[in-house]
């Protein structure tokens, strides 16, 4: 082989890795609120900067993509801000790339079909010369981090518009902008510029889907589920049984298990939905009423504000014990007292590994978080629950890296088992976003399978094979299934995929 041939050669094998890595990075995206899987996806527009309003909104990147459900955005706003409160963040669809139809935007040279104002969490579709209110659900719109931010990602949807019999994307391609209607707000584009896109339903590879299986049977599976008060009400009790029967846990977590004893509320759970859990170990703890059941000895449990702790024996498995944190922080607009338990909830795990305190455990015990956590506040409260930063040191101690290697926690971010999306909480008057987690020791203990179960977007197929209905996660809770499978004896190298 001579010398060009061969440099031939390197150019072509050099671009087929290339050609991977672009495929492998964009088919795992995942709307989750992290924009560093979009690393290799091809930015679509970069907007000027230093030209921000009063808001300090200041916009940068815009990456789009597709596959043939939905339209993916990642958006730079140059500013942390929560996204669904308290701005006038605007996005404007020319979803026909006519600027002749829809509402005219002039400043932008666009004929919006749709505009989303994002703080207030509502929008108009304009359409035949008329317009009508629109809701994030008739839109599909998802959109992560539900904390604060300087960046988003987004989902719109691109089926058709019930009532309306449209779909929302109606052309080939579309344009766009996003506006800060604020004073002296920035726009993207800017002013005689454009940004677009044609579609490609080939360029984006589809997602694999994940199996509702242990990857082996000697993985313990923790299910967590906040069923928001709604366990004992009669016609939610066969999408409970089908959810748990599928998913087949060796623990439960159910948060807000409110109204209900602990006696009761484990005998109608282990009669009407999960017979399986007949003679297991419960225990019921925490201000919003955590209640766990686990096929593994419970030795001990605590309160931690409106969460709980529980010690498990894990002797019938490896021996040794289990520390598992069930979440359920309190909500909204509560940011002072989320943070009051985050640090509460350090200040026991800290005490707890320093012998002497009111619970001591064993050198290298895997500790787990896992539940509701609510955060959809500051950014630095899922910093400060992941890392062990406490806010108030004078009342709760010092900083505690929680993992044993001195180290934080990993934020598992389970996806759905059907789609790129990572969304745990599904209502109405906010659009849907990741409130519950799983946060894990990874010094001392691997991770399985894990998912968050979302039947809608289940196969029919899929569904019937499980025992599952599609409504069965919408009829159960505004929160849906998060499933993690932990691997108790420490691999030399972790493998986590």
């Amino acid at each position: 082989m001579n010398l060009i041939s061969s440099g031939v050669l390197v150019i072509v094998i050099s671009a087929l890795l290339l050609s991977l890595n672009n495929l492998r990075g964009k088919e795992h995206f995942l709307i989750d609120g992290d924009g560093d899987d979009w690393a290799l996806s091809e930015k679509n527009h970069e907007d000027s900067a230093g030209d921000s309003g009063v808001s300090g909104i200041d916009f940068g990147g815009l990456w789009i993509a597709n596959d043939e459900n939905y339209v993916y955005l990642r958006l730079e706003v140059g500013a942390e801000i929560s996204l669904q409160i308290g701005n006038r963040l605007t996005l404007y669809l020319d979803s026909d790339a006519n600027p002749e139809t829809g509402k005219a935007v002039k400043e932008l040279g666009l004929g919006a079909e749709m505009e989303w104002v994002f703080g207030q969490r509502k929008g108009h579709i304009f359409y035949e010369g008329k317009s009508r209110p629109v809701q994030h659900k008739e839109i599909g719109l998802v959109s992560s981090p539900s904390v604060t931010a300087n960046e988003f990602e987004f989902a719109l949807s691109r089926g058709v518009i019930a009532d309306l019999g449209i779909s929302l994307f109606s052309g080939p391609g579309f344009r766009l902008a996003f506006a800060d209607e604020s004073a002296g707000g920035d726009t993207l584009p800017d002013a005689n510029n454009e940004a677009s896109y044609t579609f490609n339903d080939i360029s984006l590879p589809t997602i694999p889907n994940l199996s509702l299986d242990k990857r082996d049977s000697t993985h313990l599976r923790i299910l967590s589920y906040n069923i928001n008060s709604h366990l004992m009400e009669p016609h939610r009790v066969d999408a409970y049984r089908r959810i748990v029967q599928a998913v087949q846990p060796d623990i439960m977590i159910w948060e807000e298990v409110y109204g209900v004893s602990h006696s009761k509320s484990v005998d109608y759970i282990t009669s009407r939905i999960f017979p399986k859990a007949r003679g297991w170990y419960s225990a019921k703890a925490g201000g919003e009423e955590v209640l766990m059941l686990s096929s593994v000895p419970i030795k001990s449990f605590y309160s931690l504000g409106k969460s709980a702790a529980f010690l498990l024996d894990l002797t019938s498995r490896k021996g040794g014990q289990m520390l598992v944190v069930g979440l359920s922080l309190p909500c909204c607009n509560e940011h002072i007292n989320r943070q009051r338990e985050i640090d509460s909830i350090t200040a026991f795990v800290r005490e707890a590994k320093t012998p002497g305190g009111v619970i001591d455990i064993e050198p290298g015990t895997p500790i787990i978080y896992m539940g509701d956590a609510n955060l959809v506040g500051p950014a630095s409260q899922r910093i400060s629950l992941k890392a062990g930063r406490i806010k108030n040191p004078a009342e709760f101690g010092e900083h505690h890296f929680p993992d044993w290697d001195n180290s934080t926690l990993i934020d598992l971010v389970p996806r759905h088992t059907h789609s790129r999306m990572a969304f745990t909480w599904y209502g109405d008057s906010f659009s849907p976003g990741r409130l519950d987690y799983v946060f894990y020791s990874d010094s001392v203990i691997d991770i399985g399978n894990r998912f968050v179960l979302f039947t809608p977007r289940i196969p029919k197929d899929i569904l019937e094979s499980q025992g599952l209905l599609a409504e069965d996660t919408n009829m159960g809770s505004h929160h849906l299934p998060i499933v993690a499978d932990f691997i108790l004896e420490k691999s030399v190298e972790t493998q986590n995929p």
